[in-house]
């Protein structure tokens, strides 16, 4: 019984440390984690935006009021941030969807969208060591795994505080320091329908980047692109940004004629196959 037991031991440890320093691509670089209520009935508190960097353990939130009005794609107009979710649930909208809705929404890259009907993940959003007990316990329920959950714990757990910057916006006016605006963008509008182009570079420009020209192009396009220049990884961040916010998955692309044509560090093509993103289910 000893030995079985000293096995067992043993065994845990080690699948604990294979947890632990498998790599996760979930958790890579800058992360932008947006808590929602599952649904809005006796919701008390803000819906909370987390910019975390874990190389430098700095974390930055931003409280929204729960009935801020933000527009959707999808068709479905405006409605209030609290009511986001259950609307797109009601919906059946995948994960992928909701994420795109709510970066597009907020006009700032959402890579992961907590959602939980515990109201005491929002009575103290400055307590990441209890955000990171109830995310352990599944009282938050998220795309990660039990190794990831186990890792953003560690994390949080050391962090205190006072390392913990609070911001409450009353606007969309906001931008996280992960983005360097001096890499520029270049909206084209191939997508054959007027205004895209300005809601997206809109949205771009409110995320934090610059876009220095906006034009549309005759020759539509069916498929949406984004471009870059050869071996250009000055903007990696902010290409992965862009393509964040961007409803359905784009890759980036080399295109130094278009670089050339445009003069811009990323060149954004809106191409027909938006349409699906900005119709009703």
């Amino acid at each position: 019984m000893l030995v079985a037991l000293v096995v067992l031991f043993f065994l845990c440890v080690g699948i604990g440390f294979w947890v632990l320093s498998t790599h996760s691509p979930a958790l890579e670089g800058v992360q932008h984690i947006l808590i929602v209520p599952s649904k809005i009935d006796g919701f008390r508190g803000k819906i909370i935006f987390i910019n975390f960097d874990p190389s430098k353990k700095k974390v930055t939130e931003v409280l929204f009021p729960p009935e801020s009005k933000v527009d959707l794609i999808g068709g479905y107009g405006s409605y209030p941030l609290q009511s986001v979710y259950p609307l797109l649930t009601l919906d059946k909208r995948d994960t992928s969807f909701i994420t795109a809705t709510y970066s597009f929404a907020l006009k700032q890259v959402v890579d992961q969208v907590w959602v939980t009907d515990d109201q005491e993940v929002f009575s103290a959003p400055d307590d990441l060591r209890q955000l990171g007990f109830n995310l352990m316990k599944y009282h938050i329920h998220s795309p990660l795994q039990i190794g990831d959950r186990l890792r953003l714990y560690r994390s949080f757990l050391q962090i205190d505080k006072n390392q913990v910057d609070t911001l409450s916006v009353i606007d969309d006016h906001f931008q996280f320091p992960d983005i360097d605006p001096a890499c520029s963008v270049a909206v084209v509008n191939a997508f054959g329908k007027s205004g895209i182009g300005t809601q997206f570079s809109n949205v771009i420009e409110k995320s934090g980047l610059t876009v220095i020209r906006l034009t549309d192009d005759p020759n539509l396009a069916e498929h949406s692109q984004l471009l870059r220049a050869d071996a250009d990884h000055l903007c990696d961040a902010e290409v992965n940004h862009v393509k964040n916010l961007m409803p359905l998955k784009l890759t980036d692309q080399s295109n130094n004629e278009f670089m050339s044509k445009y003069r811009a560090n990323v060149v954004l093509l809106l191409g027909k196959d938006l349409s699906a993103a900005f119709t009703q289910k």
